[in-house]
């Protein structure tokens, strides 16, 4: 029994596949084409070791005609197709198919396109690693198109965590991905979701805010599930919450924030055809990610022997979470009038073959130095990445405004309530680190392995903890690395000394509440006293750009990958068993 994902608002296709192994060879949906970020993509990653043959589709022109019908096609799309690992780099691109590669669209089941139109298509062989097909009007023309994505033959490599993403506007316009179930044994199990507001959080702008997903039976035209809110289960045997958390992880998916909007369905499905359909809750509009993951333990693509991976770099082990744990205490009231009390969240690894010491990290969130949380979904998700990896890490709580924090030494002489909390936020960092090495023996840590990091406000905040001088924030406090998620130092860089940690920089370029020119400073201090750094600037993000740091390919890998090897570099983890 083998997986197929094809438009079936279009009519379903089956090539003869049943009794193969069971495998995801598409993916395709039909959705308006518009301009800018409305552009319709379609992702997906080629696993294995060698090459691949695909087919990769945009149709406008033909679905116009018998049988489809389809109205307001584009009339003259382009399809450019970026990797492999790469969102700058064009591996195929077409404006106008060939004709030369009909029998090659029948061989797979695609239906025919019309002679001579202005459909464009690639046959391609492609090497492992993730792409994306980018479907556009030629001359920034809009309208209703299709994108599909094949495999060519079930040899080599195989198709894994497809997606695509595309506008959506209540129930007018709806994203309508597919797929085929074939003939065999037993029934498969599927991960379905649609992300709208854990795009938000991502740093994708112009999201939907409470996108709806239904799932239905083609041939009885039933629906199968369907699901509003992800954490609001919809019948007796849909799946809970935790449920699918947990799966989520399985799939390697990006985590969704707890109570947020987005929609998720767990299913086991028999053999058959089946239609996705996302839509927008009470008039929603905004851009939609719909993605089919296949769970079915023996349908999963391989992946390496733990014996050869490497603690610290990847992700080996369970974890066990904390929470609440009071690491110190925080003057309230100008004058002080009060002590609150500061909390972490404590990420564990646990599983055999633990490194009998650990490297620690102090993980910072965001929100302006006015709101934010140790709980927030992205900082749950950097926590968890790391704690697979080896490291004790430490979400925590630290003095907002509303705490409204006693005015302390930190990096600004502002009297402001935002700036005594940018203070307040260093000195609880510093305490923070304090404490895990204070309790290094009690959780395995190396007390000269810490590192801080955090995005946003939590960036600047551990850039000022990892600069500033002891006399500021008080003794043992020092680190050996920073991570710097879209943060800077706002002229303060000068306190960066060339003995001082070295530091990993994620920024995007077109951040409009921390400027990019706060990294490009950086930047140019670091070189100008040969401090060692990493830097990854990323083109037309904007703030929270979290998604591209967990999903982004440069080099083959991610952008969190490159973060692991730089703090495995720089603070010797690799001497640590």
């Amino acid at each position: 029994m083998r997986l197929h994902c094809l438009c079936l608002t279009l009519g379903a296709l089956t090539s003869g596949l049943a009794g193969q192994e069971p495998r995801l060879v598409n993916v395709s949906t039909r959705t308006n084409v518009g301009l800018g970020a409305d552009v319709l993509t379609a992702g997906f990653y080629l696993s294995g070791t060698t090459p691949k043959q695909v087919v990769i589709r945009a149709v406008g022109p033909s679905l116009a005609n018998a049988p489809f019908n389809v109205p307001g096609v584009l009339a003259d799309p382009e399809l450019i197709v970026y990797g492999p690992d790469s969102s700058t780099v064009i591996a195929a691109s077409n404006d106008n198919w060939n004709v030369a590669h009909a029998a090659t669209f029948a061989s797979v089941g695609a239906f025919a396109l019309q002679d001579r139109s202005r459909d464009a298509a690639v046959v391609a062989t492609l090497a492992p690693g993730s792409y994306t097909a980018v479907v556009r009007g030629v001359g920034n023309t809009v309208g209703n198109a299709i994108v599909e994505v094949y495999e060519v033959g079930a040899t080599s490599g195989r198709f894994a965590n497809l997606s695509c993403r595309a506008p959506v506007a209540g129930t007018s316009v709806v994203l309508t991905p597919g797929f085929v179930i074939t003939a065999g044994t037993g029934t498969r199990k599927l991960l379905i979701r649609a992300a709208g507001p854990a795009l938000t959080q991502l740093g994708l702008a112009g999201a939907i805010a409470n996108p709806s997903l239904a799932l239905y039976n083609n041939a009885t035209r039933a629906t199968v599930a369907s699901n509003d809110d992800w954490g609001s289960p919809v019948g007796s045997s849909s799946a809970s919450a935790a449920l699918l958390a947990g799966a989520f992880s399985q799939a390697a998916a990006f985590p969704f924030p707890a109570g947020s909007r987005d929609a998720a369905i767990l299913v086991d499905l028999p053999p058959g055809n089946y239609t996705v359909q996302v839509s927008g809750v009470t008039g929603a509009a905004g851009l939609a990610l719909a993605e089919i993951y296949e769970l079915t333990p023996n349908a999963e693509p391989p992946v390496t022997p733990v014996a050869s991976r490497t603690p610290f770099l990847d992700a080996l082990y369970e974890t066990t979470v904390t929470s609440d744990l009071q690491y110190g205490t925080g003057s309230v009231g100008n004058p002080a009038s009060a002590q609150i009390p500061l909390h972490l969240d404590l990420y564990r690894p646990v599983g055999p073959a633990l490194p009998a010491t650990l490297p620690g990290f102090v993980v910072i969130h965001g929100g302006g130095f006015v709101g934010g949380s140790k709980s927030d979904g992205a900082i749950v998700q950097l926590c968890q990445a790391y704690a697979k990896r080896g490291y004790v890490t430490a979400s925590i709580r630290y003095r907002l405004v509303g705490d409204n924090p006693t005015l302390e030494p930190g990096p600004t002489p502002g009297t402001t309530a935002q700036l005594r909390s940018m203070n307040a936020a260093a000195q609880d960092a510093a305490k923070a680190v304090r404490w895990l090495r204070a309790n290094a023996a009690s959780f395995g840590v190396d007390p000269d392995r810490i590192a801080i990091g955090g995005g946003s406000a939590g960036a600047i905040t551990a850039l000022f903890t990892g600069y500033q001088e002891a006399g500021t924030i008080g003794p043992n406090a020092r680190v050996s690395v920073i991570l710097d998620l879209w943060g800077g130092m706002y002229g303060g860089e000068s306190l960066i000394d060339a003995d001082d940690p070295p530091v990993f920089i994620v920024h995007g370029t077109a951040d409009l509440t921390v400027a990019f020119t706060e990294s490009q400073n950086l930047v140019a201090r670091l070189n100008s006293i040969g401090l060692d750094y990493r830097y990854f600037p990323i083109q037309d993000a904007g703030h929270s750009a979290w998604q591209p740091f967990f999903n982004n390919l440069v080099g083959g890998k991610t952008i969190d990958r490159h973060c692991a090897e730089f703090f495995f570099k720089t603070p010797g983890l690799s001497e640590i068993r």
